[in-house]
């Protein structure tokens, strides 16, 4: 089949190329001529034809230009321009490019940095990111610097507080009711320092150490609180020794022990400000004589005319001191001494003129 092309309607008559194709010769106007039969054609007048004649058999039609119609060469005629419609450029096979407003291929600038994100105008909705982590890291090598600063560019105003709790802040991290996830965690060098829990109102320390305490302070980073890790243990440190330590057991919490810093630098109460009381474990024996009592203070019996009793006791070394009285009146078996060693004393009196009964205090020292 051959084919008719009006290149230039403003002549008479066609000429047919060896190839098959009719070409309009100059001088034809336009929509307007018609096509003899001894030309190939019908005689038809075309003026109310537009788009591209088809011949076969001798009978030649008009219609509509489709995309087959249509021989595309390697150039760029009739491409668009910033002026005109036009054909699309030929594609540069990259993944990574974009056609600009400008008709050519070109990458994508980086993301803005982010001090050149516009500054919002009203509240925002903010991301909804779905399961997917984002990672920001940074390579310092310049001292005295902090990464990631968020702080005021004015002084915070018309804030009020509720039960000590702030309703202003700069920073929120929340979970929603029923979230399996933490809100905060805080890590160093890969170890975990503390965690907000996921399920409880309730911050979660590391274990640490009685060198390293987990909680502590910029004066002295050595000094803390540490959990011991067995049971409800939990010590508060010098760095060096441990100043108090909390026990539980059975949900009764108590000391187990508790020193000063330094010897001789703490009291125990001050001038005015004193302790109510002062509650010593303790046993007393109904036993005359020689008795053992592992505890800092209890009651003892020396039988008619005795002089002395000795004590057991585990807690007593050979520095201790121990305090013994006569606490039930006898008017001759008054206490001359009391000598401690290891492992027990011996409460020495004047020979009694009846069943006596004597109260001990154990004080321990170096």
């Amino acid at each position: 089949m051959a084919e008719l092309i009006c290149t230039s309607p403003t002549a008479a008559d066609a000429t047919f190329s060896a190839s098959g194709t009719t070409a309009w010769n100059a001088g034809m106007t336009a929509n307007s001529g018609q096509l003899t039969p001894a030309r190939g054609g019908t005689g038809a007048d075309t003026s109310a034809s537009s788009g591209i004649a088809h011949i076969a058999g001798g009978t030649w039609t008009v219609s509509a230009v489709v995309e087959a119609d249509l021989t595309l060469a390697d150039n760029t005629t009739a491409n668009a321009s910033t002026t005109a419609h036009g054909f699309l450029l030929k594609l540069n096979n990259s993944a990574t490019q974009f056609m600009n407003g400008q008709g050519a291929w070109a990458t994508p600038a980086g993301g803005a940095s982010l001090d050149a994100i516009t500054a919002a105008a009203a509240n925002q909705a903010g991301i909804l990111n779905a399961d997917f982590n984002i990672t920001w890291k940074w390579a310092p090598t310049t001292d005295s610097t902090n990464k990631f600063n968020i702080t005021e560019s004015v002084a915070a105003t018309g804030g009020t507080v509720t039960s000590g709790v702030a309703n202003q802040s700069l920073v929120t991290f929340a979970t929603l009711a029923g979230s399996t996830a933490s809100p905060f965690t805080v890590k160093t060098r890969g170890n975990l320092v503390m965690q907000a829990s996921s399920t409880a109102t309730q911050m979660l320390f590391a274990t640490g150490t009685n060198s390293v305490p987990s909680i502590s302070f910029t004066g002295a980073p050595g000094s803390g609180f540490y959990w011991v890790g067995a049971g409800s243990t939990f010590k508060a440190t010098t760095g060096t020794s441990d100043a108090v330590q909390f026990d539980g057991t059975n949900g009764n919490q108590f000391f187990s022990l508790l020193k000063p810093s330094s010897n001789g630098a703490v009291s125990l109460g001050q001038g005015g400000v004193g302790w109510k009381g002062l509650y010593l474990d303790y046993t007393n024996t109904a036993t005359v004589g020689a008795v053992t009592i592992n505890k800092p203070s209890g009651r003892v019996i020396i039988g008619l005319g005795g002089t002395s009793v000795v004590v057991t006791n585990s807690l007593v070394t050979a520095a201790s001191h121990v305090i013994a009285v006569n606490d039930n009146g006898d008017a001759t078996g008054f206490v001359h001494s009391v000598v401690p060693a290891a492992g027990s004393f011996t409460i020495n009196v004047a020979a009694t003129t009846a069943q006596a009964t004597y109260t001990f205090v154990v004080i321990n020292a170096d």
